[in-house]
């Protein structure tokens, strides 16, 4: 990118009942290793820009957490604020 942008969210699909990706029973889970492998390639496409762990975050274990600030992001939300599905 000519022009870097200031952050960069990377979200995994929280599937909502009643939604069409939520009644969709051919959805699986997203895997740690391929968000990993989304965060690594926004690190290189990207590198002067704040790559941010966001929606589906609290499916992953705290190692997983960690192997994706290994793959280069650089933050996570914390909490529900704007990221609730309720």
């Amino acid at each position: 990118l000519p022009e870097h942008p200031e952050s960069v969210p990377i979200n995994a699909l929280v599937s909502v009942e009643g939604t069409p990706l939520g009644d969709d029973g051919d959805i699986s889970r997203v895997d740690a290793f391929d968000m990993a492998r989304m965060i690594a390639t926004a690190r290189i496409v990207m590198p002067r820009t704040m790559v941010r762990l966001s929606a589906g975050r609290l499916s992953f274990s705290d190692a997983e957490q960690f192997m994706m600030f290994q793959a280069g992001a650089n933050s996570i939300f914390n909490g529900d604020k704007l990221l609730t599905t309720d």
